[in-house]
């Protein structure tokens, strides 16, 4: 039982540091903070809601416009639970993950997207 419940704590450990280094990355934004938020963080520029972090997973919110780019790197819509897609945030593509500058592009017209819905 003490081996479960210190696994568990590894286990949420991991997201915490994801979260920060999201954070941290997309810093050129302004200010940039995660909020807990229904097993998952909510990102934040300023008071505007523009991302997601769910199972060590980041997701930006999309419009009709922005959508296509996503959806042609093949990459989901986020999915609280099996069939039940949110379709206004689609997960960001590892390849734009990996390189800053388009992070912090992509982030910045997700904040756009967000500002204006």
């Amino acid at each position: 039982m003490a081996k479960e419940k210190h696994a568990a704590s590894k286990k949420k450990a991991a997201p915490n540091k994801f979260v920060s280094e999201v954070v941290s990355l997309l810093a050129e934004l302004g200010e940039v903070r995660a909020r807990a938020m229904f097993g998952g963080h909510g990102l934040y520029c300023g008071a505007t809601f523009f991302g997601l972090i769910a199972y060590e997973r980041l997701f930006f919110k999309v419009n009709d416009d922005s959508r296509g780019e996503y959806i042609a790197r093949g990459t989901e819509p986020f999915s609280p639970s099996p069939g039940k897609a949110m379709k206004s945030y689609y997960e960001v593509p590892r390849e734009v993950f990996e390189n800053d500058e388009e992070l912090v592009r992509w982030a910045r017209r997700a904040v756009e997207v967000a500002e204006v819905s």
